[in-house]
């Protein structure tokens, strides 16, 4: 018997639900309330008195059966069989106690009957209490999967019209290139016809790069999560070693602070990482980028930072950074790549079960925080 049932608080709503599908209860429908926990016991007293005096009163002990669908109600284990086992022994102690009249191994065999169908009752009480909860659980889980399935829905909808906005640009263009190329009367010269096969070029790229962009940051969402011991000081040297042309071209610098070694998801933590850092060289304005990555114990996990020397952010922007398609360039009239980095890295930290932030002001520069929760 699972004693869960009785300490999950079942909500009105889901109760009006299972009393639309299922025969009432009593200890379902009076649940939760403190008299049941006197009722239970005041219907012991009048029933016992009545087994002792009345002649062949192990009749009247049969009424003990209505304490268990009081008692179930109270959601208290320890109350429940407490009940239980106190009607048992008044069952037996009335046996000595009720007067005579009555053949000696008669009133044992009857109360030996009493027993059992106390018993029984408790035990199908007891089920039928498992299974209202189970059922209230379940709606209650459906109810959540529906809310959840509604913000999804909502969510696919911006995330689709996001989609399609960015890709019908460059089709647009390479579909006005194709136009302008397959011209032949003459007025289109050989440089501005390999104009037009490099635009077409770039805006491919721009696709692929989304497309790409996309299924990362779709996957990330599903399969299973790995966690291995992670080496976080050996993926950030790799991550240097990725990134090393763009911070020769603008003069960049990536410092850290002694690493710890995790359990998570190496190819997502490369990921995590790589994006943070990108996403600091990129943003770097005039100024040489410089990036430092840190972390520190606490009482969960791990607080990891990553610190750069940017165009920073306004605090307007500090929780709508994270989400698909934003950019920090896009105010500007600037949007380089497509605005997934920042999101990708906030889905790899909840997937481990953390929480990530940013503290940042413009001309200031960024940190971004991120929890990885130890197992």
């Amino acid at each position: 018997m699972d004693a869960a049932i009785f300490s999950k608080p079942v909500r009105r709503t889901e109760k009006e639900r299972m009393l639309e599908c299922k025969p009432l209860l009593l200890g379902r429908l009076t649940s939760g309330r403190p008299w049941l926990y006197l009722a239970s016991l005041g219907i012991v007293i009048p029933l016992f008195i009545a087994d002792v005096l009345l002649p062949r009163g192990e009749t009247a002990a049969i009424g003990y059966c209505v304490a268990p669908a009081l008692a179930v109600g109270t959601r208290r284990p320890v109350f429940f069989f407490g009940v239980m086992c106190l009607c048992t022994v008044l069952t037996w102690g009335a046996f000595f106690l009720e007067p005579g009249g009555s053949v000696e191994w008669t009133s044992m065999f009857e109360r030996a009957m009493v027993t059992w169908v106390l018993w029984l009752t408790s035990l199908l009480v007891w089920q039928r209490a498992a299974a209202v909860s189970e059922l209230a659980a379940q709606a209650e889980q459906l109810e959540t999967t529906g809310i959840e399935l509604q913000r999804s829905n909502a969510a696919l909808e911006a995330f689709a019209s996001v989609v399609a906005h960015d890709l019908r640009s460059p089709l647009h263009t390479i579909g006005l290139s194709a136009e302008l190329l397959a011209m032949e009367d003459g007025s289109f010269g050989d440089g501005e016809r390999r104009d037009c096969i490099a635009g077409i070029t770039r805006q491919v790229d721009r696709m692929s790069g989304l497309i790409q962009s996309l299924l990362t940051y779709g996957r990330i969402g599903f399969g299973e999560l790995v966690r291995v011991a992670c080496d976080c000081e050996v993926i950030l040297t790799e991550v240097k070693e990725s990134l090393r042309a763009d911070l020769k071209a603008k003069h960049g610098s990536i410092t850290n602070d002694p690493l710890p070694v995790i359990l998570a998801d190496p190819g997502l933590m490369s990921r995590l990482l790589q994006n943070l850092v990108e996403n600091g060289i990129k943003y770097s304005g005039n100024a040489e980028p410089h990036i430092h990555v840190s972390a520190e114990s606490n009482s969960t996990g791990w607080l990891f930072s990553v610190h750069d020397n940017g165009i920073g952010i306004s605090a307007a922007d500090a929780e709508r950074i994270f989400e698909p398609f934003r950019q920090l360039g896009a105010k500007a009239g600037r949007r380089d790549g497509v605005g997934l980095g920042l999101a990708t890295c906030k889905r790899i930290v909840q997937r481990h079960g953390g929480e990530m932030s940013v503290d940042s002001s413009p001309g200031k520069g960024s940190r971004f925080q991120f929890s990885i929760p130890s197992l």
